[in-house]
């Protein structure tokens, strides 16, 4: 769901290298990481910093078990770790066991949702209003990948009302996006005022391109097509400019261009754009 200019390496392999710190070079000692890890936050806050700081300060703070450090940590693997590419050393990969206890109850109210048991659906989304943003995103991007929904439209919105994403939509731009996503996915039609409420409300391009990349592919066509680019006229204003660039170059590669009625020739992306810049109106024939 992250779109190009972000991606999950730091946090996974960042997890990663953690729990291979944890488990490796200090013995499972999580007292002994939890130290050190406040102790970095708390020297570190406001700062801006590198990985040569952060491995100084590992040093420093464990200085009385430098033996083991030199040995287990060396510099070869600290660059095998921070500048290689893939999982090292030897694709260690950190338990995830404890993860299940957070993914299966979003697991299931999925399989409810999307296989028609919507009564027990609903009944398990009572407590999805109290979950964690990462449970509902979890439970959406589930929705988003997985097969749709096999009560169509009105299932959709219905499990969107219920838990907390449609009328009204949610506040929450992690989850309006994907719930956006969604709806796209799905060809809802009926609930395009979420979508327009999602984009005239954030500019941030992690929260905007995914949803219009999914606007550029929703079927059917002709609807979702007007509706992006009427959204888009709207937003456009206070887009940054190279995020309008890309969202332009989205809707440009799958959307037909409309035409202005009081102009001849077809109105194209951007021109608003550079006639607000250089004082002109926009939309009258002279311009």
């Amino acid at each position: 769901m992250l779109c190009c200019c972000y991606t999950q390496v730091p946090y996974e392999k960042g997890y990663a290298f953690l729990m291979w710190l944890r488990e490796y070079v200090l013995d499972n000692d999580i007292e002994a990481i939890d130290n050190w890890l406040k102790s970095y936050v708390k020297d570190f806050m406001f700062k801006c910093v590198t990985y040569t700081d952060m491995i100084a300060h590992l040093r420093k703070h464990f200085e009385e078990q430098s033996a083991r450090f030199n040995t287990r940590l060396s510099d070869v693997t600290i660059k095998e770790w921070l500048e290689g590419e893939g999982m090292p050393p030897n694709e260690y990969c950190p338990d995830f066991s404890a993860a299940s206890e957070l993914t299966k109850p979003a697991e299931k109210l999925h399989d409810l949702a999307i296989n028609g048991v919507y009564q027990d659906a609903f009944e398990h989304a009572g407590d999805f209003t109290s979950w964690s943003t990462y449970h509902k995103s979890y439970v959406l991007d589930l929705c988003i990948k997985g097969k749709a929904f096999a009560g169509g439209q009105a299932a959709v919105l219905a499990f969107g009302k219920s838990c907390g994403l449609h009328d009204p939509p949610s506040q929450n731009c992690e989850l309006s996006m994907r719930w956006c996503v969604l709806l796209c996915k799905e060809g809802v039609t009926s609930a395009l005022s979420d979508i327009e409420a999602h984009l005239i409300t954030t500019g941030k391009q992690k929260f905007t391109l995914p949803v219009y990349r999914a606007l550029a592919k929703a079927q059917p066509r002709h609807v979702f097509d007007e509706f992006a680019q009427s959204v888009l006229a709207k937003c456009r204003l206070f887009l940054d400019v190279q995020v309008l660039k890309k969202v332009e170059g989205i809707l440009a590669a799958c959307v037909a261009p409309v035409t202005n009625p009081t102009i001849k020739k077809p109105f194209a992306f951007g021109m608003e754009w550079a006639n607000l810049a250089r004082g002109a109106c926009m939309g009258c024939p002279k311009c």
